[in-house]
């Protein structure tokens, strides 16, 4: 029977109808035990992707997208990077200047660099002076384009524990003396969670799990002078997750114009779940906490957050058990946090496999994904585009539709979608077979107008 209709897109919109998603993209499979991939960018906005292989000793691999496809894998380090799901290397981005840091296996501090988009690294430069045990490090890059590392140091028997950030004015070639970052806050950080540095101007913040007898709530410590002294901080998340060990959960956060975007986990509320916060650093108050997922039911349990973004676009992605096995999610804002899109998988629920250890990367209103098939061992790229839907001109005109076509008044770019945002088919043509698709509501967009329609 044939039918027709059409709907104008207008801003109300579902979130998940502005996300333009690729098909996934294999980055690296058939290394034994590769662990925790992490993404960068280089400064044409193709990805590089780090992992580790935990192994005797732990290797530290690198591939990066050329010509349509990842490059054959390269070891990157002679010394033994630490790696678990929770912590491992850690990588930061600006232009074509790439950092990355990592604890060796003998508990050291140490960074590697590109300064060509991750083509090559540089050998390996040890972070730490040596005194005390320096692990769990983070590295970023400043307004210079110097890094900075934030890393915990703890004595022999693991009693005192302190986070400090260390900065580089040479390019990375060596690294002033660490200074404190949780000196100033009551307690001692835990053991455990890694920190999180980011820095903007002459300021930097180390974002921290505290220790306050058993409650672990996240800091901010904050140095306004370039790090060489931290003299404000802030508590961030107080939602009081009180714990007699430590929960092995570490934060994620960037810094946009005095503005501070974190995720982290915590089950204060009862399940782990992962919150996002945002604070102004310029006047030491926290502004919004939320969790990701009102709807979070007691049975599930949410991980690995890691969030990134500008002042308008923020994304956040985290791992979670709600279909049973392992999956991976997505939830963005487009309004500088004030909403929050519903969770969409970023990996394919319809496998019986568990999908783990995700992270993001952003750049030109496009989410770079990389996340781990831990059952095949294969580590997997892909992207989602924020489209600005409010740019496109109401054109209006008839969409003809029957069980097995779509008519269009001519030929047209168009793009064809499921409910959840996942690109379904695209092309130039006049008439678009859909005979293949499962009964459903799609989402038909073409250069000047989205077309809603329900396949029966």
């Amino acid at each position: 029977m044939l039918s027709s209709l059409f709907l104008l897109i207008i801003p109300s919109l579902s979130f998940s109808q502005n996300l333009i998603w690729s098909q996934p993209i294999e980055v690296a499979s058939g290394v034994s035990a590769s662990l925790r991939p992490r993404v960068a960018l280089d400064n044409q906005d193709n990805p590089i992707v780090i992992f580790a292989q935990n192994a005797n000793p732990n290797q530290l691999y690198k591939t990066k997208f050329n010509n349509n496809a990842f490059e054959p894998i390269v070891n990157l380090a002679t010394a033994a990077p630490y790696v678990s799901s929770a912590a491992g290397p850690e990588i930061a981005f600006a232009n074509d200047i790439i950092y990355i840091s990592f604890e060796n296996e003998n508990e050291g501090v140490y960074m590697l660099k590109s300064i060509n988009g991750g083509n090559t690294f540089s050998d390996t430069v040890r972070v730490d002076n040596v005194h005390n045990k320096a692990v769990l490090p983070n590295v970023n890059i400043k307004s210079d384009f110097n890094p900075l590392l934030s890393f915990t140091r703890v004595n022999s028997s693991w009693t005192q524990i302190n986070q400090v950030v260390s900065n580089s004015i040479d390019g990375g070639q060596t690294f002033l003396p660490d200074v404190s970052a949780s000196v100033i806050t009551s307690n001692q950080p835990c053991e455990c969670c890694f920190s999180k540095v980011v820095s903007e101007g002459s300021t930097q913040a180390s974002i921290f799990r505290n220790n306050d007898n058993n409650v672990r709530n996240f800091y901010a410590s904050v140095s306004h002078d370039g790090g060489q002294s931290f003299s404000d901080y802030l508590e961030i998340d107080l939602l009081d997750w009180n714990l007699n060990a430590c929960p092995d959960a570490g934060p994620d956060a960037y810094l946009k114009n005095g503005k501070l975007f974190i995720t982290y986990r915590s089950g204060s509320l009862g399940p782990n779940r992962v919150f996002v916060a945002r604070v102004d650093l310029n006047s030491l108050s926290v502004e919004q906490v939320t969790p990701v997922d009102e709807a979070l039911s007691s049975s599930m349990a949410q991980k690995y957050p890691d969030i990134a973004g500008d002042e308008s676009n923020v994304g956040v992605v985290w791992m979670d058990n709600r279909s049973m096995l392992n999956d991976c999610f997505f939830s963005y804002s487009t309004d500088g946090f004030d909403s929050w899109s519903t969770p969409v998988y970023i990996s394919d629920s319809s496998l019986m496999v568990q999908f783990v250890e995700p992270d993001v990367a952003y750049r030109n209103n496009k989410f770079h994904f990389v996340y781990r098939n831990q059952n095949q061992n294969i580590i997997l790229y892909r992207t989602a585009e924020l489209q600005n839907t409010s740019s496109l001109h109401e054109v209006v005109f008839n969409l003809e539709i029957n069980d097995s076509k779509i008519q269009l008044p001519e030929h047209l770019n168009y793009q064809l979608f499921d409910v959840s945002g996942k690109l379904i088919q695209n092309g130039f043509e006049s008439t678009l077979d859909i005979s293949g698709l499962s009964k459903g509501l799609y989402l038909l967009k073409t250069p000047t107008s989205v077309h809603k329609f329900v396949k029966e």
